[in-house]
């Protein structure tokens, strides 16, 4: 009889617990009955009835479309309608929300974990970076973190700042977005810590920003050609903006100093897909050779 008077199971934490796999997705929406939603969320407000064989049956749903989802990489979906640079500042804005509406339907938390697999060395090191970029974009503004976003992608096939992390953070051979991340000089906002605020905050349109970034990275035609910015409350002579009130982009990656394409795929972790090849842009966008 000892045993009927037992404590009845908390199924919210027995879904927890059976579906933990999704935390290192980062909080990204999944499939679930043909829509994205949040999964916790999605199956509290359908668990009512509250017994084992329900969570099941919505278990297998969620690990079903888990699984589909995961099959869904960048080199399968067509990108043929972004536009290509040509000098403007119009043109890479609209790169930018081609690029979001190409990827719209894929999940996030796919989105993240091909990221943390092809470019870190694990999710903590993404975490880190998507602080950095809330704390240095525009307040939630997509097309400025994907601005920063890019100047971070330029910096990792530029000869001259891979050679410069390599000696400020003594590191011999391939140097990663994360190393050009950390390293000392490169972003106020994780010198003096501020980043430290937002770390974990995988929401939003700055964390959209970077794993929409970091998940086409390889495969769509680069935002811009820049290697620094500044907030806008520094004037910075032949700077762009890209979004009103937004950091000052300036100094063009040029074609001297940029990795030859044969040599570019040093810096990924892998190196499937090597025939394809990230094109970047050798125009000024204030319409300058």
């Amino acid at each position: 009889m000892q045993y009927l008077n037992r404590r009845k199971p908390d199924y919210k934490s027995y879904l927890a617990c059976t579906l933990s796999f999704i935390a290192i997705f980062g909080n990204g929406p999944v499939m679930v009955n043909g829509s994205d939603k949040n999964v916790e969320n999605s199956v509290y407000e359908e668990l009512n009835a509250k017994n084992l064989e329900q969570l099941q049956i919505y278990k297998s749903i969620v690990l079903k479309n888990f699984k589909n989802s995961v099959l869904i990489y960048p080199n399968q979906i067509d990108f043929s309608n972004i536009p290509m640079p040509d000098g403007s500042v119009e043109t890479a804005i609209d790169i930018v929300d081609s690029i979001r509406m190409a990827v719209n339907h894929v999940p996030n938390f796919v989105k993240y974990q091909y990221a943390v697999s092809r470019y870190f060395s694990d999710s903590s090191q993404l975490d880190e970076l998507i602080a950095v970029i809330k704390s240095e974009a525009r307040y939630e503004n997509y097309i400025d973190a994907f601005g920063c976003m890019t100047v971070i992608g330029n910096r990792t096939i530029s000869n001259s700042r891979c050679n410069s992390v390599r000696y400020f953070i003594d590191k011999e051979g391939s140097i990663t977005l994360y190393d050009h991340v950390v390293c000392p000089y490169q972003f106020e906002t994780y010198e003096n810590g501020l980043y430290l605020d937002v770390l974990g905050e995988n929401s939003g349109e700055v964390y959209q920003a970077v794993i929409d970034f970091l998940y086409t990275l390889d495969y769509v035609p680069s935002m811009h050609p820049y290697l620094n910015f500044v907030g806008s409350f520094r004037r910075r002579a032949n700077s762009v903006q890209f979004v009103s009130n937004g950091n000052r982009y300036y100094e063009i990656l040029s074609l001297e100093d940029t990795i030859p394409l044969e040599e570019r795929y040093y810096y990924l972790k892998t190196e499937e897909n090597n025939n394809v090849r990230r094109y970047l842009p050798t125009i000024d966008l204030r319409g300058n050779l």
